[in-house]
């Protein structure tokens, strides 16, 4: 390896950080644009993206040259502290929110008919809290890596173990949880809480939740893959370390091949926005497609024209005298049959095309208003029920 390596290396790392930043840019714009987007699976992909967005921005100046960040004012020790925190609850966040989201994953095998939307919450008191934390207890001494700040721990063992265990235990659990969640839709058992909640109907409840779960659930394993090649690098780098420090009491010399793969195994970490990305698109073309539906058109329609028929039944009855209006409740009561019978017919062909589709209904209304109201309140309540009539 040699320094021309180094240097691909680096492009491909800002290829991909363009193509990230560019990636959670789409998802915010989605997530705020679409509502149902909010109220879906996916809508909790928005929460790493702004940990990833964040590490963008923090850790950019790694492409400034050395000229430039000479000038940089994150060589000031308050920014530079600032930077690697900033970094590390990125980081720490990010991998968090996997563990959330592999967590709804396991509710949505077991417990199908629980609303885990509750459950977001509990997630950012923990997530955030428990990232806050590690800053907390893991910062005893800053270390200068290049272009970027970082903390470091005084003792490396240390070090090296937590973070050996806590991101290879959350990659563990992500990639069971996928095992788990995989067998679960191959079985046909996976059920989601949409059956409950949706206008569409069973079959399409089904597909749209399989296509959406089916991408959701990629996000964990891919986070850990994206993350899996730092992690061995960084097995790699410590034991290499320690053994040079034994044997001849002097850190190793630069390895240009570490160099180009820790740069590269950087760059596929936050190359999963991208991915994430088109997880959120594909979700949001089923729910757009479902919420698009003529059925849903058909609801709404019929719910606008029954809201304003009921408001101007209000107001034509409200013109009318106390007396009149009695008349009107005591023709009613005792046609309680047949107007549910036409009500329920108009209901069902407020948008045909056969103007006389309840015709029978409202004659068999009509008869019974005639025989049991009174002159003067019949001509209005007629008029009424014939307005409707030829309305429908």
């Amino acid at each position: 390896m040699t320094s021309d390596n180094v240097l691909t290396a680096k492009i491909f790392e800002l290829v991909c950080y363009i193509l990230s930043i560019i990636g959670c840019i789409f998802i915010i714009f989605h997530f705020f644009w679409i509502t149902l987007l909010r109220n879906s699976y996916s809508r909790i992909i928005i929460y790493p993206t702004f940990s990833i967005l964040l590490f963008n921005f923090v850790t950019f100046p790694l492409f400034l040259s050395p000229e430039v960040v000479g000038l940089y004012i994150i060589r000031n020790t308050y920014l530079c502290f600032a930077q690697a925190a900033l970094t590390q609850l990125s980081i720490v966040s990010n991998f968090l929110w996997s563990v959330a989201i592999s967590i709804n994953l396991l509710f949505l095998c077991f417990y199908p008919a629980k609303d885990i939307k509750k459950n977001d919450k509990l997630f950012h008191v923990f997530i955030w809290g428990i990232s806050i934390l590690i800053i907390i207890l893991t910062r005893t001494h800053l270390g200068d890596d290049g272009n970027e700040c970082r903390y470091v721990n005084q003792n490396d063992e240390v070090k090296f173990i937590i973070d050996a265990l806590f991101f290879g235990s959350i990659m563990l659990f992500n990639l069971v949880v996928q095992m788990v969640t995989l067998k679960q839709a191959y079985n046909g058992t996976l059920r989601p809480y949409y059956e409950t909640k949706s206008l569409m109907n069973n079959d399409e409840k089904r597909n749209t939740t399989k296509k959406i779960v089916w991408r959701l659930m990629f996000y964990p394993g891919v986070l850990s893959i994206c993350y899996m090649m730092l992690l061995v690098l960084h097995i790699f780098i410590f034991t290499r370390y320690k053994i040079s420090e034994e044997h001849y009491r002097t850190p190793p010399p630069p390895d240009y091949g570490v160099e180009v793969l820790t740069i590269i195994a950087r760059g596929l970490f936050v190359l999963q926005e991208v991915q994430n990305y088109e997880t959120t698109t594909r979700n949001t073309e089923y729910l757009g497609k479902y919420s698009g539906s003529s059925d849903v058109k058909k609801t709404k329609t019929k719910v606008s024209l029954l809201n304003s028929d009921i408001k101007r039944r209000d107001k034509s009855m409200s013109s009318n005298t106390t007396k009149w209006s009695q008349r009107v409740a005591q023709s009613l009561s005792q046609c309680t049959a047949e107007s549910a019978l036409y009500a329920s017919c108009v209901i069902k062909h407020i948008d045909d095309i056969e103007k006389n589709a309840c015709n029978i209904e409202f004659q068999k209304f009509k008869q019974c208003i005639a025989k049991h109201a009174v002159k003067n309140s019949m001509i209005t309540l007629m008029d009424i029920y014939n307005n409707g009539a030829r309305k429908n």
